[in-house]
């Protein structure tokens, strides 16, 4: 179960028995994600006493033919368990984020990046950030290793059809997760930056309305 600290964890919070049928095995990996009180019990326990009867049941081994069983013959209630979704890697929310933590690091007035001009502020700030590693990975030393860079691309399989196209890549083989990454990077940046300066530059206008 690719999910059991989950599992464990949603056990520990209801207070749920945990059946299986390996319970040394259990127990073993329960110790290793630190949850030593756990109630563990094998399914030829049961014909032992009353002593988990009230308490919810959580099944470890994934069988509906034994839980339909268990239900019947002893009127156990089951606690299910859902593990969580885990979130998508989102390109352009990643990289709003980046590019906010940039100026802020780097100190950067948009107003006087652009002269005044939001627009001049924009072309400005696309070029100054389209080699950097830490919003685009387009400075030679990439946004991060092909394994984290894999995940990002297969949650975002769409985009990744769309660069292909939009950059022409045909020789999918031959290329790197990495260099994939940065593509999509640097197809986001115009989009990511328009977003980052038309918050920040009605903020300020927002500040120099109050300050008039």
């Amino acid at each position: 179960m690719d999910n059991i600290k989950e599992f464990f964890d949603a056990a520990a919070k209801s207070g749920s028995i945990i059946l299986t049928e390996n319970k040394e095995k259990l127990h073993i990996l329960a110790e290793q994600y630190q949850y030593p009180l756990l109630n563990i019990i094998d399914y030829k326990d049961l014909e032992s006493g009353n002593y988990y009867l009230g308490s919810p049941v959580m099944i470890y081994d994934e069988n509906h033919f034994i839980k339909n069983i268990l239900l019947n013959k002893y009127g156990l209630t089951f606690k299910s368990f859902s593990p969580a979704e885990p979130e998508k890697y989102d390109y352009l929310t990643a990289m709003k984020a980046d590019i906010m933590e940039y100026i802020q690091d780097n100190n950067i007035d948009l107003y006087e990046l652009g002269d005044g001009d939001r627009w001049r502020a924009e072309d400005n700030l696309v070029d100054m950030l389209w080699a950097e590693d830490c919003v685009t990975g387009n400075g030679g030393m990439y946004y991060g290793s092909n394994e984290e860079c894999k995940r990002y691309i297969i949650d975002n399989l769409d985009t990744f059809f769309s660069v292909m196209e939009e950059y022409d890549l045909v020789r999918i083989n031959e290329i790197t997760p990495q260099y994939i990454d940065c593509m999509i990077r640097t197809y986001y940046l115009h989009q990511a930056v328009y977003d980052v300066v038309n918050e920040l530059w009605e903020d300020k206008e927002d500040e120099r309305s109050t300050e008039d």
